[in-house]
């Protein structure tokens, strides 16, 4: 049974129902769907299958699936992780307004921020570092300081470094 019919005959979404029922309360029918399968059709017109396509392609809709179902806020660990880079920018365009929480040990991700200030550039990162607190080691989350922000962004306002190349040399990575 397809639950998503396309709009625009080159994607389909198809759910299978896998459970339904009926009763005389007054929540009436109850349905349980998975199985969630996507294709999409060729220029040929002929259908390719999700599981067909490439392992940054499947990464891909897989988060711009999580995406549709999550309006509000976005949590993924390591994003770019086999994107192509073109994939990435698509990705982060498509957060839009959502309050997001991205993770990477890729530089990749972090070239494809864009900052307006200093204030802007605290407000964006949060680090992690392990410190030694009452003889134990200690995970430590913080943003960045205003003044390692400040740091970080005269030099990106340069335009010569990758992001990932400036909090490098500048000990914020």
């Amino acid at each position: 049974e397809v639950l998503h019919a396309p709009r625009d005959d080159q994607s389909e979404m198809r759910l299978d129902l896998l459970e339904g029922s009926s009763d005389d309360t007054t929540q009436g029918t109850m349905r349980k769907w998975g199985k969630t399968r996507f294709r999409f059709r060729r220029l040929d017109r002929s259908f390719i299958d999700q599981d067909r396509l490439s392992y940054g392609q499947q990464r891909l809709l897989t988060f711009l699936h999580y995406l549709e179902l999550n309006c509000n806020s976005v949590v993924a660990d390591e994003l770019v992780n086999g994107l192509h880079h073109r994939w990435i920018d698509l990705a982060l365009r498509s957060i839009g307004d959502r309050q997001a929480f991205l993770t990477s040990q890729n530089p990749l991700l972090f070239n494809h921020l864009h900052f307006s200030s200093p204030e802007d550039v605290a407000r964006q990162f949060i680090s992690c570092k392990t410190e030694p607190i009452d003889g134990r080691e200690i995970l430590c989350w913080r943003n960045l300081s205003i003044d390692d922000a400040t740091r970080f962004f005269k030099a990106y306002k340069v335009g010569i470094q990758h992001v990932g190349e400036i909090l490098l040399s500048k000990g914020l990575w």
